[in-house]
């Protein structure tokens, strides 16, 4: 009887063993990678990234979900079965962004394609982990520059931060391998910005090209000046520049420039072509493609609007000419002759009404000045 008890103790113990190790083994094997149950677009929304007094600015994506959430195209790739990287910049990154001088401070006021176009540059087609992130590994991303249709890379550093067209060559991973049903996102430090949008975009903010051609407001204007450059040839000996360089070019200091007492240019928000394209029964598109037929029809028009001998500004300030009735101003194109009255709906909020060599007329709406090379005025009408 005891050699039983003896045998029978042994195998329950046996049994009981082999029982925990086989749950043991199991549980391990789950607990260590639990499958997801969210896809991106939902991990990226839920609590555990949603900034409170448990979740810091820095581990946050609040902002980065918001603005996915503008673009149906994103939100569709996020939510899809269509696995892939997302590079996810946190609340800081999107304030530190909107910080830096010279960048419109709320992002509403830039131009949604390119917001979508940056957006489109932190996704990654397939799930990368971190550990496939070695030295100089090219990563290609959805985002193709319009301009040269070159698909924008982001390159990992020897040291497995990322460099991309941002002025911080090495944007760091603050979490990485945050795992969902499509794909994996990485939580960044910075936004990353699209090395042809870096070098394109970087060098005019504070500038009135930094306004005009990243504002939501002037994407109508921004098509025109782009038809106008394509088709011109600059030649700087003769003070012949395109749009987008004359919009760019400081006033001369330490570097001489063609702009020596700052520039005014006149600019036609996409509310005037909307206005203009409904009374002449087209749309506004129609309108805009009407008025950039070619690169020189494009290029004569904004000239009218483009003045270089000078700073013109509803208020007096250093270095600028205030507006005065019966004054005539000196454009690229078309001369311009002010008239100063009493403000009012036809007048606008300065009562400043500007008039062509063509009796083409505006008045001025709002002024923006640009601290590093001039004025721009926010004209209601087209000085065509």
């Amino acid at each position: 009887m005891k050699r039983f008890k003896s045998i029978l103790s042994g195998g329950l113990v046996a049994i009981t063993v082999f029982s925990l190790w086989v749950m043991s083994g199991c549980s391990s094997s789950s607990s260590s990678t639990p499958a997801p149950t969210l896809n991106l677009l939902q991990l990226m929304s839920s609590s555990a990234y949603k900034q409170s007094t448990t979740v810091t600015a820095d581990k946050a994506l609040d902002s980065l979900v918001k603005y996915i959430n503008i673009y149906p195209d994103l939100v569709t790739k996020l939510s899809g079965s269509t696995a892939y990287t997302i590079f996810a910049p946190s609340n800081t990154a999107f304030i530190s962004l909107l910080a830096t001088p010279g960048f419109p401070s709320n992002i509403k006021l830039i131009n949604p394609a390119i917001i979508e176009g940056v957006l489109m540059y932190h996704i990654v087609a397939g799930q990368k982990l971190q550990s496939s992130f070695t030295p100089a590994a090219s990563l290609a991303t959805l985002y193709t520059d319009p301009a040269t249709s070159t698909v924008q890379n982001i390159v990992i550093n020897s040291d497995g931060t990322l460099k991309t067209g941002s002025t911080n060559q090495s944007i760091q991973i603050v979490v990485a391998n945050q795992l969902a049903t499509n794909g994996v996102f990485h939580i960044t430090g910075s936004v990353l910005i699209p090395p042809s949008v870096g070098s394109t975009l970087t060098p005019i903010l504070g500038t009135i090209a930094g306004t005009v051609l990243l504002g939501a407001s002037f994407t109508d204007l921004a098509q025109i000046i782009a038809v106008a450059d394509a088709g011109f040839t600059q030649n700087p000996g003769t003070g012949q520049f395109k749009i987008s360089t004359w919009l760019a070019m400081p006033v001369s200091g330490a570097t001489v420039t063609a702009n020596t007492n700052g520039l005014t240019f006149f600019a036609i928000p996409n509310a005037v072509f909307a206005a203009a394209a409904a009374q002449q029964g087209i749309t506004e598109a129609q309108l805009v493609g009407a008025l950039s037929s070619s690169s020189s029809a494009a290029r004569s028009l904004l000239l009218n609007h483009l003045v270089v001998t000078g700073k013109y500004t509803v208020h007096a300030g250093t270095g600028s000419t205030q507006y005065t009735n019966s004054q005539s101003i000196t454009t690229m194109g078309a001369g311009i002759t002010v008239t100063v009255t009493t403000p009012g709906t036809s007048t606008g909020p300065y009562g400043i009404v500007l008039t062509n060599a063509n009796s083409k007329q505006a008045y001025i709406a709002q002024e923006v000045l640009s601290p590093n090379n001039g004025v721009l005025e926010v004209i209601a009408g087209i000085l065509q």
